[in-house]
């Protein structure tokens, strides 16, 4: 992701991508590009009387509203920070709020939760090393996991494990490169939760128990997180792969190997499936929709730079860009960008919409510049600003409760921010 190219090897690039030279798994900042999809749009009649959005975005609230209203935008106050509680280390896990307490991990090795009203600890439970993977709810209990892959379940009111499993022994390459933030996140269903690994498995284990059940070998280590609907479970890897699998037998159901652009071909962001589509972005600069049951590509879209975690809502997609320094809704039928918020550095997180506001985050990926970082809050309509707010670089994805937004942050932070 270096910015510092030389105008000689831009260049190159853009004549002769086949030279070794412009193999790098650092994307470069490239022109927007209009492209018309590959294949047909999807037809209207996928849509649905009752229309099923799943999603395995970091963030998760119980009963959040995600319509957009009516708002008086003028009436927008500045947003102020209320409250911060510091850890020891840096934070690339989104909080998941639920019962009024939030909770995240951080590279301190401990999984906290914290009370959403007074930011006080109520507990911290201490891994076996660095949490970058994003809590899930499971019942009354918390599952994550760790850097070395270990898996945990705890108690949400106590913080008590309930179980661990390491599988065969820690993970030794955990760290695929310096923006590999993130660790796999599991997929919540019912009795069984299905979650990647960087030893290159999807597994599928007894949420009641942590008995693997099954896994499934990928082509490379897995990063993103799974996302399951009523027949499959769904993932990307390293190595450029989409698999379908069954979700029962974890037998392979269709795959995709995307296509290397200069180098860049690890699928990091999470998919959205909606209505038996399921949309991705991906590390080579595309953005894709693909039948969910037979893999059909419907369309591909190329963007800028690497394609953030989407998410839709109000039959739109709404999906962010690193190096392409932006956030943007995108017609989910083409592709097509409907409008673009530019935010002059990376986001390589998912938004959350709330109330016809659509909170975002924004992290500067480099060490050789200093550049403004931001929580923004824009009208999901128009992509009109409502406010913004100066923070530390942020790759995760805010949680709103009425009208505070807690969010997570390399400063090793979480932080209230009240903004009505």
């Amino acid at each position: 992701m270096y910015r510092n190219y030389t105008l000689l090897t831009i260049i190159a690039c853009l004549i002769l991508p086949i030279l070794s030279g412009c193999t790098s798994n650092t994307p470069a900042t490239i022109q927007p590009t209009t492209v018309q999809p590959t294949s047909s749009p999807i037809p209207s009649n996928t849509q649905s009387t009752v229309p099923l959005v799943i999603s395995p975005v970091e963030s998760q609230i119980v009963q959040a509203s995600s319509d957009i209203k009516a708002l008086d935008l003028q009436a927008q106050t500045a947003a102020q920070e209320i409250w911060k509680f510091q850890t020891d280390g840096r934070i690339t896990s989104s909080p998941l709020f639920t019962d009024g307490n939030i909770y995240f991990g951080s590279d301190d090795h401990k999984l906290y939760a914290v009370d959403h009203q007074s930011g006080k600890e109520l507990w911290s439970f201490t891994a076996d090393s660095q949490i970058r993977s994003s809590p899930k709810l499971s019942g009354t209990s918390i599952v994550f996991q760790s850097h070395k892959g270990t898996l945990y379940k705890l108690d949400a009111s106590s913080g008590k494990k309930e179980w661990s499993v390491s599988f065969s022994g820690p993970v030794t390459n955990g760290e695929q490169d310096e923006w590999d933030y993130y660790d796999s996140s599991p997929s919540i269903d019912g009795d069984v939760f299905y979650i990647g690994r960087a030893d290159s498995h999807l597994y599928a284990l007894s949420t009641q128990t942590g008995k693997e059940l099954w896994s499934f070998k990928a082509a490379g280590p897995i990063k993103s997180s799974p996302i399951h609907d009523d027949t499959s479970v769904y993932f990307g890897d390293w190595a450029g792969h989409i698999y379908a699998l069954d979700k029962k037998s974890g037998t392979l159901l269709w795959s995709y190997k995307t296509e290397s652009f200069n180098g860049h071909i690890p699928i990091q962001s999470n998919p959205v499936i909606h209505n038996d589509v399921i949309y991705w972005g991906c590390r080579n600069f595309d953005m894709y929709a693909f039948d969910t049951k037979n893999g059909k590509m419907l369309w591909k879209q190329f963007t800028p730079a690497w394609v953030a975690t989407p998410i839709y809502e109000n039959d739109t997609l709404y999906v962010g860009n690193s190096n392409g320094d932006f956030m943007s809704a995108v017609e989910p039928k083409t592709g097509e960008e409907i409008w673009r918020f530019d935010t002059g550095s990376n986001i390589l997180s998912a938004p959350v919409l709330n109330e016809g506001l659509l909170f975002f985050a924004s992290g500067y990926a480099y060490n050789n510049t200093k550049i403004e970082d931001h929580l923004f809050a824009v009208n999901a309509k128009n992509g009109q600003l409502a406010w913004k707010l100066k923070t530390d670089k942020i790759q995760t994805t805010p949680v709103v409760v009425e009208d505070v937004v807690y969010y997570t942050g390399f400063d090793g932070a979480l932080h209230a921010v009240k903004y009505k």
